[in-house]
């Protein structure tokens, strides 16, 4: 099969560097669940499914067939194409099968009994094929009902992990019955204080307190994109906290208020109704949906505006900190 520069890029898994939080607890539960015909991964944009599955491969001895999917791939030949390609590019034993030239007007059953035919004979291992942004397949019929006759008789040395912002829409209630079905959601996939701590030494060369990690959990809510920007914005904000509580020292009492995901609250201080506010001056916002919306073009960790506000109303203080 002539591969093209698409297809080349569609089944080429994204590097895993060392700049990279390396997330073993997940990368042992996918592995303890290959034995499953399904693993599926799911959860809003930012929870880090293309980074973890790009782990995975990085730090699995088992081949990997890679398909990141694309709009294009609703049309179920290209579909098959592409799992071809990448099938025949990890196992060179099944070039040119199988044969999709002549499978050019075969039902989409029909065109995954062709691929499971040619696994089952040919591919002994065991080994994962990774899917990646299945959301964008789910409204295809056509496509969907190949991945059901495909999971239907799938060889059990195969494993089909499927990540996306929506759950993989094959039927899944035989497959959860038979115990074939695995899933990671955004719980899971939600990064631990843990592992907040290890990202902020690993990208930033910093180590965070306990307290310190506490509130980046808090803030970020374990979200994974674009974790260095939130990570720079909080450790900008942190040395200044004891100079803040002294110029405010005559507060005697402060309440927590809801800044939204963009924004920092101190909530341990105490005194008259009173509170400070720290917000990042180019910080983009989330919309209800969790995306971001005026994204800065850099970090915005670099300068944090804080007040001290009272609550009938003035600032005692109000200035940037850098």
């Amino acid at each position: 099969m002539k591969i093209d520069s698409i297809i080349r890029h569609a089944i080429t898994p994204p590097s895993f560097d060392r700049t990279k939080l390396h997330r073993e607890r997940l990368v042992d539960t996918i592995h303890a669940n290959v034995p499953r015909k399904l693993i599926a991964i799911a959860s809003p944009p930012g929870y880090g499914k293309t980074i973890l599955l790009a782990d995975f491969t990085e730090n699995t001895e088992l081949p990997v067939c890679w398909i990141r999917l694309t709009d294009a791939d609703r049309d179920v030949m290209r579909f098959a194409t592409v799992i071809a390609a990448s099938l025949q590019k990890r196992f060179r034993r099944l070039k040119d099968e199988p044969n999709l030239e002549s499978l050019s007007g075969a039902s989409p059953e029909a065109l995954a009994h062709a691929f499971t035919t040619v696994i089952d004979e040919k591919v002994s291992e065991t080994f994962v094929i990774a899917l990646d942004d299945v959301h964008l397949i789910n409204r295809s019929k056509p496509v969907m009902q190949f991945l059901d006759a495909w999971l239907e008789v799938q060889p059990e040395q195969v494993t089909l992990i499927a990540a996306g912002r929506e759950v993989l829409e094959v039927s899944l209630a035989k497959l959860m019955a038979d115990g074939d079905l695995a899933g990671l959601g955004p719980h899971d996939l939600a990064l631990t204080r843990e592992e907040l701590t290890h990202l902020a030494e690993k990208q930033l060369g910093i180590e965070l307190a306990e307290r310190e990690a506490e509130r980046l959990l808090e803030e970020t809510r374990g979200w994974v994109e674009d974790q260095q920007d939130l990570l720079e914005a909080y450790v900008a904000a942190v040395p200044n906290l004891d100079r803040l509580t002294e110029n405010c020292r005559e507060i005697r009492e402060f309440e927590r208020v809801d800044l939204d995901r963009s924004g920092l609250a101190f909530d341990d201080l105490t005194g008259p109704r009173k509170f400070v506010e720290a917000l990042p001056l180019d910080l983009p916002r989330r919309d209800h949906r969790g995306d971001l919306k005026n994204r800065p073009a850099k970090p915005f960790g670099h300068r944090l505006q804080l007040r001290c506000v009272h609550r009938e109303g003035g600032a005692v203080d109000d200035g940037a900190v850098r």
